[in-house]
């Protein structure tokens, strides 16, 4: 029999404590002969024998109950037997948390922090005995899908050996979980745990999310927590990228944010993001940033040309370098096509709008009569126009093109009515107009306020002292209710002008919204060219 903690064995000691008690009790007495005692010497023999008796086997018990305490905590087991149901020696299980976030991949002195983990935890495999088993859990997940037997030492190893570090991210509270129930599950006398990690703070978790698992690791599991860090980890993120323009030109500026994370515990003092468009820098811009805190940091530099163009965000390297980067794309297209629908008088001043502007060079147009529209085909179709209140047509294919993610922008006619538009409008499934202002000119509507950073203007009233547009004197227009959308243009009197709605998936691949513009006229005449 061999013993696990033999070091309390020396607590047999404590066993001849009962003993000398009752031997301290033995200790002859000088005899005095006291007349009034004198019957006491009546008392049987026989009884005297039995209380002595008594005592022998309270002491025996006594001693007993320490000796088989420290034996107890002294953790015997038992070798080389034959006896039916014991095995011949008490088996472990052993459970190893690798860290295998990106945080692992610091270089110090004796390599990657997850080569050391690698290391150790070939150490840990090496020493198990037959019967002994081993499982491994990572704090990115991957390790569910590994697929090694729980006795498989040498595929463990195998696996272990290839790690690389994780894309998906968890924390280490999560693992530590699936560990505990990993350990639930073995029937093995010993359990042993081992978590291996920087404990970078963004590993460790929330800790308002952590788990009291207490309950979940009996107390015979045997922790090692073992921090493989050296030296402080200087570390800062692109943790996301986002591309804010809508709408896409050649020679023009795309809009770029990046969210910068600091997961060091010292603050971030004149670090450097840059914005590459198709491996080239555009742009560049210095940033501060406290330990622990997040920031944003927008860029713009032009893209040169049409087709797809890459992008990316940079920060400065430090002792992490994968996570210093973020992609994304943009698309423009070589040739935009947009696609008119309506009657040929109604046309004619969208025509001429596109047609005087710089990115008409870019387009292939194509006018059809709102009639033909169930007969058109939207198949590469970047962008549609509908001028007039589309009575008479089938306009099925043209829903089905928004909710698949293409775009209209549509204008009321010359003569449409209030309710040949609110019909055209509900059913794209938006706010319809409440009233067909006419002939206005004692109080002309006027604009309100203007969402300049909407994608639909955005840049086309631009000033050199910033963004502004006088707005002309609108004597017919329809009035259409605010909310039910974005309101990009609002009028004095509180109805919107100019809305954004969304249906369906809403988007087209040139980046254009599905909108609704109301009739226009100023200045005495009508028409839908004058702003």
């Amino acid at each position: 029999m061999n013993f696990l903690s033999p070091a309390l064995l020396f607590g047999l000691l404590a066993a001849s404590i009962p003993v000398l008690i009752h031997l301290l009790n033995l200790r002859k007495l000088k005899k005095i002969d006291f007349s009034t005692l004198h019957f006491l010497k009546l008392i049987e023999k026989q009884k005297v024998r039995r209380v002595k008796l008594v005592q022998w086997l309270l002491m025996a018990l006594r001693v007993l109950i320490i000796m088989m305490l420290v034996l107890g905590f002294s953790r015997p087991v038992l070798q080389e037997t034959s006896i039916p149901g014991f095995t011949s020696a008490a088996k472990t299980s052993v459970v190893m948390i690798i860290d295998d976030s990106f945080s692992m991949e610091v270089v110090d002195g004796g390599g990657s922090l997850l080569n050391k983990a690698k290391g150790v935890a070939d150490r840990i495999i090496s020493g198990l005995k037959d019967g002994d088993d081993a499982r491994v859990v990572l704090t990115s997940g991957r390790d569910e899908d590994a697929g090694i037997a729980k006795g498989d030492l040498v595929g463990l190893k195998k696996y272990i050996k290839e790690l690389e570090p994780a894309f998906v991210a968890q924390d280490l509270n999560s693992a530590v979980i699936r560990a505990a129930k990993l350990m639930e599950e073995s029937e093995n006398l010993n359990k042993e745990l081992y978590i291996l990690s920087d404990l970078q703070r963004s590993t460790l978790g929330d800790p308002k999310e952590f788990t009291d698992i207490s309950s979940l690791i009996d107390s015979r599991v045997k922790t090692w927590v073992i921090d493989l860090k050296t030296k402080k980890t200087v570390n800062s993120a692109v943790v996301g990228l986002k591309i804010n323009n809508q709408v896409f030109e050649p020679g023009k500026e795309v809009s770029v944010t990046a969210t910068i994370r600091n997961f060091s515990d010292d603050d971030i003092n004149n670090g450097v993001v840059s914005l590459f468009l198709n491996d080239e820098r555009g742009a560049q811009k210095s940033f501060s940033l406290e330990a622990g805190k997040i920031t944003d940091v927008t860029l713009s530099a032009p893209v040169k040309k049409t087709g797809y163009s890459s992008v990316m965000v940079q920060i400065d390297e430090d002792d992490i370098k994968t996570d210093n980067q973020r992609y994304g794309s943009v698309y423009i297209p070589k040739e935009f096509d947009l696609l008119l629908l309506g009657k040929r008088d109604d046309l004619k001043f969208v025509r001429a709008a596109i047609e005087a502007g710089s990115f008409a060079g870019n387009m292939k147009i194509t006018e059809r009569d709102i009639s033909q529209t169930g007969a058109t085909e939207f198949t590469g179709v970047n962008m549609v126009i509908l001028a007039g209140s589309g009575e008479g047509a089938d306009l099925r294919k043209l829903k089905d093109f928004v909710n698949g993610g293409g775009g209209v922008l549509l204008f009321p006619g010359e003569n449409t009515s209030l309710k040949g538009y609110s019909e055209l409008l509900n059913g794209f499934g938006v706010p319809v107009p409440t009233e067909l202002k006419k002939d206005a000119k004692a109080l002309p509507g006027k604009f309100a306020s203007v969402s300049f950073n909407h994608p639909l203007l955005k840049e086309i009233f631009v000033t050199p002292y910033g963004n502004s547009v006088e707005s002309p004197g609108l004597i017919t227009w329809f009035r259409l209710p605010a909310g039910g959308g974005v309101d990009i243009i609002i009028l004095a009197d509180g109805g919107s002008f100019l809305k954004e709605t969304r249906r369906g998936k809403g988007i087209c691949p040139a980046r254009l919204p599905l909108a609704f513009l109301s009739r226009i006229a100023g200045t005495g005449r009508s028409g839908n060219s004058n702003w």
